[in-house]
């Protein structure tokens, strides 16, 4: 049966993690993967005879011909809860002629109405494990999550009450005792470490930090965020995979999801998030199977600015955490440090 189909993926970094993947499998067979894949993404031609179209869904969106979609027999979405966005629902809706689909991830969230939308576009769902499930069977790695609940001043907390989120967020990400911390934390850990940043200016600040420190001694610092290229950030995973103690700065927009590091022991989250499919995704990154690996460990920076009744938003984010840990049932311990910004 010689069939033509389309693998979808949601970012460029896991079109070049993929496509050496491929190269991984098929390096027994003789299965030449430059003359059966072809890959689609910015700039990149899209009409191909090859057997296999990996590519992006943003390189695909603005595709307006049925007929481009019309050829291809299967459809496989890799991280599938994105189907919940109308691009990727679009560009299934196109493929009329694909009685074949699957759709693949870890993380579908609680959304009634998105889970419906990805069983009507790829069939029914068939839940096979838990992250806990896998970790009794040794497929994950163990993990542990440190809440790390920093309690600050009376007199900050009094002030910023008052806050909107916007402020509250760019208070937490500019300030210099917070994001020393964060150095701090990073450099004391051992084996490869990622920190997870939402935003640009805060991971290169974070990046600048870490690598001027004098107690950094030999260790390779790496940033990766949307302005590095796909070719450059497979490097460094390739790079990563080597390496004993690495740390990675990244933003969650890029590596969040479905990124493979097998050799990364520790996550920091530098900034908190209240999306369930986010935060699992995000601490899938750590748990992937590595013989250097025995229990990888999850750190998750809580800024704790409430005030009498008043509770901040990053709490308020981090209680809705809490509730998800309890869900999927982690372990997880809450370590409360006082923090002076006077």
């Amino acid at each position: 049966m010689n069939l033509k189909g389309l693998l979808i993926v949601p970012n460029i970094s896991l079109i070049h993690q993929i496509y050496n993947d491929f190269y991984d499998y098929s390096s027994l067979n003789g299965w030449l993967v430059e003359n059966h894949v072809h890959k689609i993404f910015s700039g990149q031609e899209k009409i191909t005879d090859k057997n296999l179209v990996l590519s992006t869904w943003q390189s695909l969106m603005n595709i307006k011909s049925k007929d481009y979609f019309s050829q291809f027999d299967f459809v496989i979405v890799d991280e599938c809860h994105g189907i919940k966005g109308k691009e990727l629902s679009a560009i299934l809706e196109k493929c009329t002629n694909a009685p074949y689909r699957i759709g693949l991830t870890g993380t579908t969230g609680n959304n009634k109405a998105n889970i419906n939308t990805i069983i009507g576009l790829t069939g029914s769902m068939n839940k096979l494990n838990s992250t806990k499930e896998l970790v009794e069977k040794k497929q994950v790695a163990d993990f542990n999550i440190k809440c790390l609940i920093l309690k600050y001043d009376e007199e900050t907390r009094n002030t910023l009450k008052k806050y909107k989120y916007p402020d509250e967020v760019k208070w937490i990400v500019m300030n210099q005792k917070r994001n020393i911390f964060i150095k701090n934390l990073a450099i004391s850990m051992k084996n490869n470490s990622l920190l997870l940043f939402n935003f640009i200016d805060h991971g290169k600040l974070l990046f600048n930090l870490i690598k001027e420190s004098k107690h950094l001694k030999d260790r390779n610092v790496y940033l990766i965020y949307g302005g590095v290229v796909g070719e450059e950030r497979e490097r460094i995973r390739n790079i990563i995979e080597t390496e004993e103690n690495s740390i990675i700065l990244a933003s969650v927009q890029t590596t969040s999801t479905g990124v493979s590091i097998k050799n990364l022991h520790n996550i920091i989250f530098c900034n908190g998030t209240k999306s369930s499919i986010r935060l699992l995704q995000s601490i899938g990154r750590a748990i992937r199977l590595h013989d250097s690996k025995e229990k990888a460990t999850i750190i998750d920076i809580v800024d704790d600015l409430s005030y009498k009744s008043h509770k901040n938003f990053s709490l308020i984010h981090f209680i809705e955490r809490i509730k998800i840990y309890n869900e999927q049932e982690f372990d997880y311990r809450l370590i409360n440090i006082p923090f002076e910004c006077k």
